[in-house]
């Protein structure tokens, strides 16, 4: 049993289609024939590709990816490269692509240089690795959300995935014969299509199920909330002061003789043409919380301070500070009224996302112990892969 897929590894559904869509216009829009004919070598060259046994390059659970599958849309891939790459990367030679790569760039009118064979052959087996992970991924995490959405009792009907397809077509196609011709360029068959369409639906089903369990909001629900992370939306004690700044004790000592004799922080600190200290504008702060001003000396004074009374000169690195302090507002909570929003927003959103997390860590545990890969195609999604240090990680967030 097979079935026919591609989800490009790390891209939406849309994303695919799009850029499948502009390989085929570019090699539809060659100009000079050799475009054309391109497409029928790269199909041939498609045949050489390395063999699988018994013809199935992958098996997840009960399912089959055939290696004409493979075969199909690797060469579907490589149609959406830029021109120099437009040549299925054969192993283990390569010619037809090294052959066409150090051709498109003598073509170039030296405005490029042409790579050595071994250059060529280099890149050649790179784009190789780097389409077969693609693919082969692709294909394997297409079976994965089937599967997965069977699990969860979420289906599909025909008329659905047809009605969805057509929407798609009709966004991105003239008419049904640009439909027809692009398939025809990119290798893939109408069943292709539609197995890609119902993939994004079970996608999209999924997420929807998962937020349906997490459950609505209600007002009840972030009471409880609420009064269970109560401290989460309490607010500290802040302080409002004025203030004022110098550059030696002296100084310091002057200002606030000045202003124990009346004179205001606003005049004293406009008149001593010095920064004066951050968050104070004319002198004065106000909402000031701990360790505003990271070092402790001028904190701790300020937050040990009495309102009414004019301090002593503080030093700390950045000079010397007079304040006094004029009002404290004790920590309160903020009530429920005022954070309601915001709860049911922000906490049901991440709730929302810690479920699809975990599910998809399950979801990607358990199928990737059902999918095993023949030799030679052993990529990401399969059992026998060894992850290493350097191993990108998975989005938690991603079904691809």
């Amino acid at each position: 049993m097979s079935r026919k897929t591609l989800l490009r590894h790390g891209r939406s559904f849309a994303t695919v289609l799009t850029t499948l869509i502009l390989g085929a216009l570019l090699v539809a829009c060659g100009g000079n024939g050799k475009e054309g004919s391109g497409t029928s070598s790269q199909r041939a060259s498609a045949a050489s590709l390395p063999r699988a046994p018994e013809g199935v390059v992958a098996r997840v659970g009960p399912i089959s990816i055939t290696q004409a599958t493979f075969n199909r849309w690797f060469t579907a891939e490589v149609s959406t490269e830029q021109s120099a790459f437009r040549t299925v990367p054969v192993p283990p030679y390569y010619s037809a692509c090294i052959d066409h790569l150090r051709q498109v760039f003598e073509d170039s009118g030296r405005k490029l240089p042409v790579p050595s064979h071994a250059e060529a052959r280099s890149r050649c087996a790179k784009q190789y690795q780097e389409t077969k992970a693609r693919v082969l991924n692709g294909l394997i995490t297409g079976e994965w959300v089937v599967g997965a959405a069977e699990e969860l009792g979420l289906k599909l009907s025909e008329p659905i995935v047809e009605l969805k397809l057509m929407e798609a077509n009709h966004k991105r196609f003239s008419s049904e014969a640009g439909y027809r011709a692009f398939l025809h360029e990119t290798g893939q068959t109408p069943g292709d299509a539609r197995f890609r369409t119902r993939v994004e639906l079970l996608d999209e089903a999924i997420r929807t199920r998962l937020k349906e369990k997490v459950g609505a909001f209600t007002p009840g629900r972030v009471a409880a909330y609420y009064n269970a992370h109560r401290a989460s939306y309490s607010e500290p004690e802040t302080r409002d002061l004025h203030i004022v700044r110098v550059e030696t004790l002296a100084a310091a000592r002057k200002v606030r003789n000045e202003i124990a004799s009346g004179s205001s922080f606003a005049d004293v600190a406009a008149s001593v043409h010095v920064p004066q200290p951050i968050f104070s504008k004319n002198g004065l702060v106000q909402g000031l919380k701990q360790h505003a001003y990271s070092q402790p000396p001028l904190n701790d004074a300020i937050f040990a301070a009495k309102p009414g009374e004019l301090s002593r000169p503080i030093h700390i690195t950045l000079g010397y500070y007079v304040f006094e302090l004029t009002k404290i507002h004790p920590p309160r909570v903020k009530p429920l009224s005022a954070v309601s929003a915001k709860i049911k927003r922000d906490v049901s959103k991440s709730l929302q996302e810690r479920a699809l997390a975990a599910f998809i860590s399950r979801w990607r545990e358990h199928w990737s112990a059902q999918t095993v890969c023949a030799p030679g195609f052993i990529v990401r999604r399969c059992r026998q892969y060894k992850v290493t240090a350097s191993t990108p990680k998975d989005d938690a967030s991603s079904f691809d």
